[in-house]
């Protein structure tokens, strides 16, 4: 079992591998409860990938009873949630499942330990490394070994196994290169790294974050799979994906509430955190959770999800002919299965065309605005109908949730410090100039209504004067402060090039913009729930420790201000909210 003489082994024959792979691959599918059409996407990635490798932590930590079981119903039509498991039991059932879809389907992996098992279990052990008839026995022993490895160590030294595996796949990153291939990276954990001894401390985490980043240099796709819920290692993780190159995953139902806060259109379904946790997602899977999607990607998710290579299914260009699309989009909806959606308890369609519907249409009435050019990038005015343009949508469509326009512009200069905040003798706010159109909740009408009242109010007004009238509006578009989920919704009008009255810095750019559409017809529950996330996220932006050291005192006076404002209604929501985000009001600037 333990065989480390080669990064990559080849699976069975090129012939055998063809005659078998498809057949394997749709038993995967089905087991994942995805649609068959997606076979394609997913064939393509599998071939992509030539190994996996699994780190996995077995330290003391993982005894903590925080995490979450899977309970699924054997067709899937039902999943259930089991609390105050220990960290290892949700790894181990995340281990499990995958070992057995890797030998069914022929994925050679490793599995290293962070420390010593125990006993006679081996520390490295291997599945699909040999003969094909030995890779059943292989996954039993795995699971075995799962099942008896003692969690005694108080060490987690996540960033020696980094470099360990960054030696071992060194080896053949040329060839990887060549080939187009990939070694999927797997590392799961409680997610506090330590030295050898055990000891944690800054020096531990900056030789976490430079191993990573060289591991990051070779052909690799690392996903960290956190098994906690510890908010803190979550944003200490959340801060490397956006600056490394890794994919870190939470349980099934914080991923779910992560996608919905930007893509709401959609149910993340089991099958889609399986994928991401196998390395099998594409990028555009895996970038759910941290951007909302334009049209043309919207397209090209379904496109990859319900289409793949059957030519004979019709799916229109959203971006050419979206009532074409939407017809299309219904019609190969209704021969899909329902979908287990984590964020609504319930059975659910892949996608909710009716919100889609709505947030193109919110989209097409914000004319120039910002947030119709990040949803609509790739159409042209002559692809817009005759009620868009009455609403002033004659705009070629920018970029993503960061965008395009403010990249466009930018000329990145070493920042030179303002004296202070006053306004800025230039351009004023730009606005759109129609009011933002907006699907009403059936569930929660005045909630809607308070979100489309503050948005267009927020336009209405005359130009702001200077940086600090335009917080103002921002943060009280009426009378009334705004909700928090308004002024979360609405933060980037206060960004460059919206806000002429603060200089340009590229950070603006890692500012993840949440859709207004998630808040809209939910439980108290769950909408408390969305926005702790979402306030989380921007709490992780703003906060002082994370702001770049090079801002004007315009920008750093702009991000204190968002800050503040941000805290003070966080505390006006529900209780759950506050007690999360009790270090808002705790950090100082």
């Amino acid at each position: 079992m333990h065989k480390d003489s080669q990064p990559t082994s080849p699976r069975e024959s090129e012939t055998s591998e063809t005659m078998k792979e498809n057949q394997h691959l749709k038993v995967y599918i089905e087991r994942l409860g995805l649609p068959p059409s997606c076979l394609s996407t997913i064939t393509q990635v599998y071939k992509q990938m030539a190994a996996r490798i699994w780190v996995i932590e077995n330290s003391h930590a993982m005894k903590k009873k925080d995490s979450h079981l899977i309970i699924a119903a054997a067709n899937l039509e039902k999943i259930e949630r089991k609390d105050g498991v220990s960290r290892w039991s949700d790894l181990s059932q995340c281990i499990d499942f995958h070992t057995e879809m890797a030998a069914q389907c022929w994925i050679p992996s490793k599995y290293w330990l962070v420390n010593e098992p125990g006993g006679d279990s081996p520390k490295r052990f291997s599945l699909g490394w040999g003969k094909g008839e030995e890779v059943r026995s292989e996954s039993e022993r795995i699971i075995q070994v799962m099942k008896e490895t003692k969690l005694d160590s108080k060490a987690s030294p996540l960033a020696r196994q980094l470099r360990n595996i960054e030696k071992y796949i060194s080896k053949e990153a040329s060839m990887l290169r060549d080939q187009n291939k990939f070694i999927g990276v797997v590392v799961c954990t409680q997610g506090e790294p330590t030295d050898r001894k055990g000891d944690k401390g800054k020096d531990v985490l900056r030789d976490f974050v430079k191993s990573l980043a060289s591991l990051s240099d070779l052909p690799v796709k690392t996903v960290f799979r956190l098994c906690t819920d510890n908010d803190l290692v979550v944003d200490f993780y959340n801060t490397l994906d956006v600056n490394e190159k890794c994919d870190v995953l939470d349980d099934f139902w914080g991923e779910a509430m992560e996608v919905y806060l930007h893509n709401p259109w959609l149910t993340y379904g089991i099958g889609l955190h399986r994928l991401r946790e196998a390395c099998l997602a594409t990028d555009l899977i895996d970038n759910l959770d941290e951007t909302s999607f334009t049209l043309e990607e919207i397209h090209e998710f379904c496109v990859d999800f319900f289409v793949g290579k059957n030519s004979d299914v019709p799916l229109a260009n959203p971006c050419h002919d979206f009532p074409g699309f939407v017809s299309d989009l219904r019609n190969i909806l209704k021969s899909q299965e329902l979908v287990w959606n984590p964020v609504k308890n319930k059975l659910c369609p892949w996608v909710d065309v009716d919100k889609l519907n709505t947030i193109f249409r919110r989209a097409s009435a914000m004319g120039r605005g910002e947030r119709r050019e990040s949803f609509c990038r790739g159409m042209s005015s002559k692809n817009i109908s005759h009620e868009d343009m009455q609403n002033g949508g004659t705009q070629s469509l920018g970029h993503r949730s960061n965008f395009p326009q403010q990249k466009l512009r930018r000329c990145h200069t070493t920042n030179t410090p303002q004296a202070s905040p006053p306004p800025l003798p230039k351009a004023p706010l730009r606005r759109a100039n129609t009011d933002c159109s907006s699907k009403k909740s059936a569930e929660s009408p005045a909630e809607g209504n308070v979100m489309k009242e503050s948005s267009s109010q927020f336009m209405k007004h005359s130009e702001p004067k200077d940086l600090n009238e335009a917080i103002k509006r921002w943060s009280h578009p009426t009378a009334e402060p705004a909700p928090l989920e308004t002024l979360l919704v609405d933060v980037p009008k206060l960004f460059p090039v919206s806000n002429d009255y603060v200089e340009d810095h590229e950070y603006f750019d890692k500012w993840k913009e949440f859709s207004e559409d998630a808040f809209y017809g939910q439980s108290s529950e769950e909408k408390n729930e969305l926005l702790r996330r979402a306030a989380r996220k921007a709490r992780l932006f703003l906060h002082p420790d994370k702001l770049p050291q090079d801002l004007t005192e315009n920008q750093r006076h702009l991000f204190k201000s968002i800050w503040n404002v941000l805290s003070k209604s966080v505390y006006k929501t529900e209780s759950t909210v506050k007690v999360d985000l009790e270090c808002f009001s705790k950090s100082n600037f």
